[in-house]
């Protein structure tokens, strides 16, 4: 799945670097500083194999620590009881039922009127992630802040994919709009583990702009939250977001060879055009955060 958002942050909370710390974002632990050589993650005092990186996914309540530069930092995932209730519903305000909703290790499906609830829920305090996915729709999240014995709602949009655009791996693809563009080049695709496709590829594509009147509930997230290149916790301004997900011919998720760069280009929405540089940033579907990627320059209105 390839995601991006061409956006400017405002607000944020700055953080200093002389760590380590950990925090939380999701279901997920990262450490800080982010560009450490490597790192050393553990769980109630075991190490952890092949954790490495700055980041590890929680799988269950437990003491985690991580050590950068031979210094340790702990941080206690404590389970709390809430109750959260949600509705999902299409960008005709119709609702969607079916849908398969995750809050953790838990599962729900919304009923007809595209409801769903999770009673006495076991999460981790703080922020959370609810996954929402259903076939012939754009997979979404929608983080929730709980505390313990909280009682939360949610409300997330689902984009129905709409007719894609097909290729060959080796010839790429472009799509262009007045909005937006979207250009793959040749020999770029590779599957889910990394090594090179070749054959038909499948693309469904979606913008979003600011000025939709409910963009926040379409966005990844919801909330806004992402971290810098330099590890700040920030939050987003919108320029607008594209959504593109690629598939083989049998629908198994394909993604960019390693080292290849797709072109994506937005129309700056009104309002925003005196602006000339903004940062570019994906969605990082493992996190439930927006992750800055680099510093993005206007040509024209684009």
């Amino acid at each position: 799945l390839i995601a991006v958002i061409v956006a400017a942050f405002i607000g944020g909370e700055i953080h200093a670097q002389n760590c380590p710390r950990i925090e939380r974002r999701g279901d997920t632990l990262f450490a800080v500083p982010a560009d450490a050589p490597s790192y050393r993650w553990f769980k109630n005092g075991t190490p952890l194999s092949g954790q490495s990186q700055n980041f590890v996914l929680m799988d269950e309540s437990a003491d985690y620590a991580v050590e950068v530069f031979g210094v340790s930092s702990h941080f206690n995932v404590a389970p709390i009881t809430v109750k959260l209730s949600g509705r999902v519903f299409d960008p005709l305000l119709q609702a969607v039922a079916g849908t398969t909703v995750r809050l953790g290790n838990l599962v729900q499906t919304t009923d007809a009127q595209g409801r769903y609830t999770f009673d006495n829920a076991t999460v981790v305090k703080g922020r959370n992630v609810v996954k929402i996915e259903k076939s012939g729709y754009f997979s979404a999240q929608t983080a929730v802040f709980f505390v313990a014995g909280a009682e939360k709602t949610a409300a997330t949009m689902l984009h129905p994919k709409e007719i894609p655009v097909t290729f060959n791996s080796a010839h790429g693809s472009l799509v262009h709009n007045q909005i937006f563009s979207v250009s793959i080049p040749p020999n770029a695709v590779a599957r889910a583990n990394g090594t090179p496709y070749d054959g038909p590829v499948t693309m469904h594509y979606k913008h979003l702009s600011p000025d939709y009147p409910y963009f926040g509930f379409g966005m990844p997230g919801g909330d806004f939250l992402a971290t810098t290149t330099a590890g700040e916790t920030v939050t987003l301004t919108s320029y607008g977001v594209v959504g593109v997900e690629l598939t083989d011919d049998m629908g198994n998720p394909l993604n960019l060879r390693e080292g290849s760069t797709a072109r994506v280009a937005m129309r700056i929405p009104d309002g925003l055009q005196n602006r000339p540089t903004a940062a570019l940033w994906h969605f990082d579907e493992i996190s439930g955060i927006w992750r800055e990627e680099t510093a993005l320059r206007a040509q024209g209105n684009f």
